[in-house]
């Protein structure tokens, strides 16, 4: 099998290796000619990724795994496509699919029938079936289910571990049909090993969730929850310095008892994924106003961080 990453970032570097650690032939694709000149000389260019350093140099000297800032190299041989491009969020908190829609045009002026296409970068709810068909029809001259297959299926790990999360968690996949929702299975099925976890509700593996939809809804749900519940814990926060109570401990003895799960209070939500997410979710729900309370508790946090330093 021949697999093209498009984009050789944090995820979408390691995902690569791991494909070629699998024993599959992959072609990663990014712009930019440092990163690709380093993972061609088996050098990771970022530093943290645990276990990738070997793993890359393992599969390059066996020849698994290369690099190209060109399309027309990588995707007409590919009988995989996995784009992981980040999607950002403008001023506005409107989604600027500006990287997105440039990788997207580019693998389907280079797209040739049989190939299945994944996108592993989170999307608002819809974005698959209404932006990437449309998009990489008219651009291929093929037609979705039956020249390709077109189907979600989000990342799930985090920075700095992603080896061991591809092993611990389901991996979703959502389709645009039942036949590229089977392609996604096998070739998923094939790339990744599962750990087995007697806690989840069926086993360990490929989780089909029917439709394309509700693979995106998943990954929105899952941290758009953290972002609601991380708020509910700040204004538990806030709430316990006006009575000088000690919210760690309060929140220790609610998490006693199997029903509550509050998370811990801080200065702010970091990272690239829960501060941009929620704004994914309210993209398709801007009805939802338990999340646009979240987000603004979150987002003044540091501030009331700040004011607290002052005042002591």
């Amino acid at each position: 099998m021949q697999i093209a990453v498009v984009g050789l970032g944090k995820i979408g570097l390691p995902l690569a290796v791991q494909y070629a650690a699998s024993g599959q032939k992959v072609m990663g694709i990014d712009l930019n000619p440092e990163v690709v000149a380093l993972v061609n000389a088996g050098t990771v260019p970022f530093p943290g990724e645990y276990q990738l350093p070997e793993k890359l140099a393992d599969a390059v000297s066996q020849g698994l795994i290369t690099a190209t800032t060109d399309y027309a190299e990588a995707i007409p041989q590919s009988d995989v496509i996995v784009v992981v491009v980040p999607l950002l969020v403008d001023a506005d908190y409107v989604p600027d699919f500006t990287y997105l829609d440039s990788a997207t045009q580019s693998l389907a002026k280079h797209l040739t029938p049989g190939t299945l296409i994944s996108y592993e970068t989170t999307l608002p709810i819809g974005t698959t079936r209404t932006r990437w068909r449309p998009m990489i029809e008219e651009l291929s001259g093929l037609s979705e289910g039956t020249d390709f297959h077109l189907v979600f299926s989000p990342e799930r790990v985090l920075t700095g571990r992603v080896f061991q999360d591809l092993r611990r968690y389901p991996k979703l996949i959502g389709g645009l049909s039942p036949a590229g929702a089977e392609q996604a299975r096998e070739f998923y099925e094939t790339v990744l090993q599962f750990d087995e976890r007697t806690d989840l509700p069926r086993p360990n593996g490929v989780w089909d969730l029917g439709t394309a939809e509700a693979s995106e809804f998943a990954k929105l749900a899952e941290t758009t929850y953290r972002d609601v519940n991380i708020g509910l814990a700040n204004e538990f926060a806030k709430a316990a310095d006006r009575f000088n109570v000690d919210i760690y401990a309060v929140i220790d003895a609610c998490n006693s008892q199997p029903f509550s799960h509050i998370h811990r209070p801080g200065i702010a939500v970091g990272g690239h994924c829960i501060p941009v997410y929620p704004r994914l979710y309210l993209h398709n729900d801007p009805e939802a106003t338990v999340v646009q309370a979240a987000r603004l508790a979150n987002e003044t946090m540091p501030g009331y961080a700040c004011d607290m330093v002052q005042a002591a």
